[in-house]
């Protein structure tokens, strides 16, 4: 609980402190699907992202379609939240139309 938990704001005994383990090394692999309005290869600039956020690009697979080319990739992320700065980072590149958590 909480401090502020309605549940234990009135108990006094048996609380105890906790904390979460930040410096932890555990990375969580994760699928993501870029689509891109641009038939040059951007992979430079997502590669930019993903060591701004100290996400790992652990795979890649382009896939072109027609003007457009799509980016497959299996990232490495300490987690969710990571995960999300770095999906709304993409957004901001001016050739990317959309980014989704894809499962397969």
């Amino acid at each position: 609980h909480k401090k502020d938990c309605v549940n234990i704001k009135d108990a006094d005994t048996r609380l105890i402190d906790v904390f979460w383990n930040n410096s932890s090394d555990t990375t969580y692999s994760t699928r993501i699907l870029i689509k891109t309005n641009n038939i040059n290869n951007s992979l430079l600039d997502i590669v930019t992202k993903s060591s701004q956020r100290n996400v790992n690009i652990a795979s890649v697979n382009t896939v072109n379609r027609g003007n457009d080319i799509d980016y497959e990739l299996i990232v490495k992320v300490p987690n969710k939240d990571i995960l999300n700065l770095f999906m709304t980072d993409l957004e901001t590149l001016s050739f990317v139309k959309s980014v989704e958590r894809i499962n397969k």
